[in-house]
C-alpha cells in the first residue's frame, strides 16, 4: 500500500505490436483485452501508466537509410495502449523513426486523438527533448526520456527520437527541476540480450541519480536487467520486453519482462515495487508470471544487482561478455558482405577472422579517442552513398 500523498507511476518496458500482433489485430483474430487485459490490473490504482511505444503507428512512409530491422505497427494498435489505460508513451527509441517523418507525425496525433500524452520524440529536436510536466496530486512531475544515438535521432531538420547527450541530459534535469518537484528519467538503451548493464552504462546512470532525479528506468535490451538504489535513487537497467513479435532467434529472456511500480513522495524519495510478466509468443497474450516465476525473475534481479556491487565479478562477468560478442563483432568490421559473414558465423568459421595488429591498433583507437569516434561518425552519416539495408 502507498500513502495517499505519494505519485504512483507504473511503467513497462517495449511495447513493439509490430509483426504479428498488428496483422493479427488488425484482421480480428486478436483483441486488445484479449492480448494485454491479464496485465490491466498492474496497472489499476496508479496515477500514470506509461509505456514505452517501441514503432511508429502508421501505414505512411517508406524505410529510412539504416541498419537492422524495421518496425511499425497498424495505427489501430493503439487499442493495446487504450486497454491498459496507458496515460504516457515514451517514444525515444531506435525504432520511432524507421518510417520517417511520416512515421513520427502518425504517431503523434494517433496518440493524441486517445488523449495519450508523448514525450521523447517530436517534429524536430527541440520537441523531442522537451519535457512532459504533469500536475498530479497537486505536485508536478518532469519526464525526461532519451534513447542512445542511433539512425532515429531527432535534428533540427528532421523528425525523430531525442538522442542521448550526457551534456544535455545534464541541462535538462537542471531546467527539469527548477520547474518541477520530481524529475522521471526514462532511459531507451544497452546492449541488447545481455542481462549484465555494461561497465560504463552503470557508472553513467549512477551518476545521473546523482543529480536531482526521483528515479531512473532503462529498457531496450530485451531482457530483464538489474535494479539497484544508488544513493537514495532507485535505477532499473532493464525491464525487458512487455509485449514483442519473437524473432527466430530469441532466447528464453525474450519473452519475460517487469512492470515497476514507482512511489514518489513528497520529500522525493521512491519505492519501487516490480511485477513480472510473460508474453505467450503463440498468442501474443501477456499476463502476470506464475509464483514461481516471478519468485526466478526477481532472484534473478537481485543477482545482478550483487553482480553490479561487486567490481571483481562485474568486471568477470563483463569480459565474459565481450568474448561472445568477439567473433560477432570481428566478422561485422572486418566481412563488407552481409551473406559472407552469415556463412562464416554459421559454419563456425568466426575464429578464424581476426584483424592485423595494425587493424586492432587502428580500429581500437577510433572508437577509443572520443575526437576520432566524432569524425568517424560523422564521415559515414555525411557518406551519400550509403543504401538502405537490412
Amino acid at each position: 500500500m502507498h500513502s495517499e500523498d505519494c505519485i504512483t507511476v507504473t511503467v513497462g518496458g517495449d511495447l513493439c505490436p509490430a509483426g504479428m500482433p498488428s496483422e493479427g489485430l488488425k484482421a480480428g483474430r486478436l483483441s486488445a483485452a484479449g492480448v494485454v487485459g491479464r496485465i490491466k490490473p498492474l496497472f489499476e490504482g496508479s496515477d500514470l501508466h506509461i509505456v514505452n511505444l517501441e514503432c511508429p503507428l502508421t501505414r505512411r512512409g517508406v524505410p529510412i537509410r539504416k541498419t537492422g530491422p524495421y518496425r511499425r505497427a497498424d495505427p489501430n494498435c493503439i487499442s493495446l495502449l487504450t486497454e491498459l489505460g496507458i496515460n504516457v508513451a515514451t517514444l525515444a527509441n531506435n525504432h520511432i523513426r524507421d518510417f520517417g517523418d511520416e512515421g513520427v507525425a502518425d504517431t503523434l496525433e494517433t496518440c493524441a486523438s486517445k488523449g495519450i500524452q508523448t514525450v521523447g520524440a517530436g517534429r524536430c529536436l527541440t520537441d523531442a527533448r522537451r519535457p512532459l510536466v504533469i500536475n498530479v496530486k497537486g505536485r508536478t512531475l518532469a519526464i525526461l526520456n532519451a534513447a542512445e544515438q542511433e539512425f532515429a535521432d531527432a535534428t533540427d531538420k528532421r523528425s525523430g527520437a531525442n538522442p542521448f547527450n550526457l551534456i544535455d541530459i545534464l541541462h535538462d534535469i537542471k531546467a527539469a527541476r527548477a520547474q518541477a518537484d520530481h524529475v522521471l528519467l526514462i532511459l531507451h538503451g544497452g546492449l541488447e540480450h545481455v542481462p549484465c548493464p555494461s561497465p560504463e552504462s552503470v557508472r553513467v546512470l549512477r551518476f545521473l541519480a546523482e543529480q536531482g532525479v526521483a528515479a531512473i528506468v532503462r529498457h531496450h535490451a530485451h531482457c530483464v536487467q538489474a535494479f539497484e538504489i544508488w544513493q537514495g535513487v532507485p535505477i532499473l537497467y532493464g525491464l525487458g520486453n512487455l509485449l514483442f513479435d519473437r524473432p527466430a532467434t530469441a532466447s528464453a529472456a525474450w519473452s519475460t519482462g517487469v512492470l515497476a511500480t514507482l512511489a514518489i513522495h513528497p520529500d522525493d524519495s521512491c519505492g519501487v515495487t516490480l511485477h513480472p510478466v510473460v508474453q505467450d509468443d503463440e498468442s501474443f497474450g501477456v499476463a502476470p508470471a506464475s509464483a514461481e516465476h516471478k519468485d526466478s525473475v526477481l532472484r534473478d534481479i537481485a543477482d545482478g544487482a550483487g553482480l553490479i556491487a561487486d567490481p571483481e565479478r562485474f568486471s568477470t562477468e563483463w569480459s565474459r561478455v565481450l568474448s561472445e560478442r568477439r567473433a560477432e563483432y570481428f566478422c561485422l568490421t572486418l566481412i563488407p558482405l552481409r551473406a559472407l559473414r552469415r556463412f562464416v558465423l554459421r559454419l563456425g568459421l568466426a575464429s578464424l577472422v581476426h584483424p592485423s595488429q595494425r587493424q586492432r591498433l587502428m580500429l581500437g583507437n577510433l572508437l577509443r579517442n572520443p575526437a576520432l569516434r566524432e569524425v568517424l561518425a560523422g564521415v559515414y552519416e555525411e557518406d551519400s552513398t550509403l543504401s538502405p539495408s537490412r
